[in-house]
């Protein structure tokens, strides 16, 4: 997917941009492990103690699908 022009985007935002889109595409899914991998390190850890910085409608995104695929009986680890 595309976010926007380099200048305006960086890689941490883009990086919780592609979590956000892989969640998206596994919401209807039951009864499953899933795990994320990847390098970015900040990006996890935003998810753990989220504040105020760039790319928080992701994180706001995340939280929603993170609590529709618990509801569904899911898990979903970070790495």
């Amino acid at each position: 997917i595309t976010l926007g022009a380099r200048a305006d985007q960086n890689p941490f935002s883009a990086e919780l941009a592609a979590m956000a889109h892989v969640l998206k595409m596994i919401v209807g899914i039951k009864d499953y492990r899933t795990t994320l991998l990847t390098s970015n390190k900040a990006a996890v850890l935003t998810l753990r103690n989220p504040r105020r910085q760039s790319g928080q409608e992701f994180v706001c995104q995340m939280y929603k699908l993170m609590r529709r695929l618990r509801k569904n009986g899911n898990r979903i680890e970070f790495h």
